[in-house]
């Protein structure tokens, strides 16, 4: 008897990408109507995947398969026609090939009761002589004799020849993530060094002059440094995924989504070839997944709303995403109600969150922001899907947590737009580094909003707390001093400052010294140190010494606990 263990992996990850291309066919299937290569697409698809699990030995897998193939032979013939209960069993059953695929991964059995599926796919398949069947045009399926395909019971995966004219022949190989961490490490302790080095030559020229060999030093460090670049350009680039791998995901839940809610909603995804880290992609998914729903629960209307307000009655949410500098921008937009600032100052005063006199006050665009507060929603009603509001300062936070930002812009009537920037790794950073005290330390530049230089008297107090004034906003000021027990510095005239912030947060940091920005590599600070407040974790410098990495979250946390103890 064969062994087929050393099949399991390969098994798997062709289920996932077999079910994967199964639902975006049904999707397809659905949108588009029945042509005879997208019922052919999908029958060849089940069939693989029949003679795949039975080859396995996963039987429950192979008979849910074989009664879909059973009912797409049936459109195949022209016994029946693809109609919406049609396309809702092939999801159902879809759904139960999911479950199973889960029991497989986790325990390598079945466990789940098919059942009650078969028995309707059976009780289905049977009802088809009673359905009126559409002509089919001349080049539809005749009926004729069932094509041979090849994945036939007990043939091994490995074996089958996965069809060149549905998927061509693959030019990537599979890696262990573990591996790729491992390069991204070393290339980062290339990086170390290579600032090191540049140090140390800089330091020979100062001592030996420009000397022959002081030249050749420079000639093979700059030739290092380059090196050095194209690999870890070349590693960063190997952790990347298509954001498509997300987008997957997408339109079956707006399809049922739309369809509980009784909405008509066209999704559009765009830049399917957009790249990202791989740790972004799967970090990213589940702000993605409430914007969206928020989109369609929420923001488009109904189609009887749609047609009164002159709309069509097709909503339609899109999905972008585009590479800008060293970023990625991803925008959510839908062409429906808009957000009504007047409802949200009037939302926040109800909940107690602002009072009247200063939500009055709030400009649209301040009002606008309110949304991001813990608790808020303007949904008048309780549904199973969450309001646009609710929920939405976590989505702030994770997105906040990859070094993101996240900004809204909305026209009553008209449409609500989210954009949300990332960097492209959170592996390798630029970061701005400050000495406090004669220890450096450093800033991502991700969160830098601004750097400026101030006069000391233009320190002012607010409610007993020092605060600065810049275009209008006024922004605390923080002595990281203070926080990490340093002494300050003597008292001078002019102060460097660096203004940090997420959102609408801002925060001053007073430093003694700028020095430059460079790349660094972030190192956790372990489990034996543990977590410390404003810091998210070290980097080593080209000298060979720790510098701290400021978590910015924590520092703009820290800002409201500041207490200032010596004036100015």
């Amino acid at each position: 008897m064969t062994d087929l263990s050393g099949y399991r992996e390969l098994y798997l990850e062709e289920l996932d990408e077999q079910l994967q291309y199964i639902e975006e066919e049904v999707l397809r299937l659905e949108h588009e109507g029945a042509t005879d290569t997208a019922v052919d697409r999908l029958f060849r698809a089940a069939h693989t995947l029949k003679g795949s699990s039975a080859a396995m030995g996963y039987h429950k897998m192979k008979e849910v398969t074989h009664q879909i193939e059973h009912l797409l032979h049936q459109v195949r013939n022209g016994e029946r026609m693809v109609t919406k209960p049609l396309i809702n069993l092939m999801f159902t059953g879809l759904d139960v090939m999911k479950g199973l695929q889960e029991e497989i991964v986790r325990t390598d059995a079945e466990t789940s009761d098919i059942s009650p599926l078969l028995q309707q796919l059976q009780q289905f398949s049977m009802n088809a002589a009673s359905e009126s069947v559409i002509p089919e045009p001349p080049n539809a399926f005749s009926g004729g004799a069932k094509e041979e395909l090849p994945g036939d019971v007990g043939q091994p995966p490995a074996q089958r020849a996965v069809y060149p004219e549905t998927k061509s022949k693959s030019q990537t190989i599979r890696v262990n993530i573990d591996r790729l961490d491992h390069l991204m490490n070393l290339a980062g302790e290339l990086v170390i060094d290579q600032t090191r080095i540049q140090q140390v030559r800089t330091l020979f020229r100062q001592r030996l002059g420009s000397d022959d060999l002081v030249e050749e030093l420079f000639q093979l460090s700059d030739h290092l440094s380059l090196l050095i670049g194209e690999l870890q350009d070349g590693v960063m680039k190997a952790r990347m995924l298509p954001i498509e791998q997300l987008y997957n995901r997408f339109p079956r839940m707006i399809r049922d989504l739309a369809e509980s809610l009784g909405k008509q909603v066209d999704l559009i995804l765009q830049g399917k070839d957009t790249e990202l880290d791989r740790t972004l992609i799967e970090e990213i998914g589940d702000p993605l997944i409430h914007l969206l729903r928020n989109a369609v629960d929420h923001g488009i209307e109904v189609p009887e709303q749609r047609r009164l307000s002159g709309k069509s009655e097709r909503g339609t949410l899109t999905l972008s995403a585009a590479h800008q500098d060293n970023h990625v921008v991803i925008s959510i937009r839908d062409d429906g109600a808009g957000i009504d600032a007047d409802k949200l100052r009037g939302s926040a005063v109800s909940k107690g969150l602002l009072p009247q006199h200063e939500a009055r006050r709030l400009s649209d665009d301040e009002a606008l922001q309110l949304i991001f507060k813990p608790g808020f929603s303007t949904a008048s009603q309780v549904s199973d899907v969450s309001g646009r509001g609710v929920g939405m300062d976590i989505v702030r936070n994770n997105i906040e947590r990859m070094s993101g930002m996240i900004d809204v812009e909305t026209v009553k009537g008209q449409g609500t737009l989210f954009r949300i920037r990332l960097p492209l790794t959170l592996a390798i950073v630029t970061g701005l580094l400050v000495n406090i005290s004669g220890r450096i330390f450093i800033i991502p530049m991700s969160s830098v909003a601004e750097i400026t230089r101030i006069e000391a008297k233009e320190i002012k107090r607010l409610r007993g707390e020092p605060v600065i004034k810049i275009r209008h906003q006024v922004i605390p000021v923080v002595w990281l001093h203070d926080h990490f027990q340093y002494p300050r510095p003597p008292a001078r005239r002019y102060l460097p400052i660096v203004i940090i912030g997420r959102g609408e947060k801002r925060v001053a940091l007073a430093v003694d010294e700028l020095m430059g920005n460079q790349e660094i590599v972030i190192k956790n600070l372990g489990s034996f140190i543990g977590k410390i407040g404003g810091i998210s974790g070290a980097t080593i410098l080209g000298s060979g010494n720790v510098a701290l990495i400021l978590d910015v979250d924590g520092v703009i946390k820290l800002s409201s606990n500041a207490q200032t103890n010596s004036s100015i």
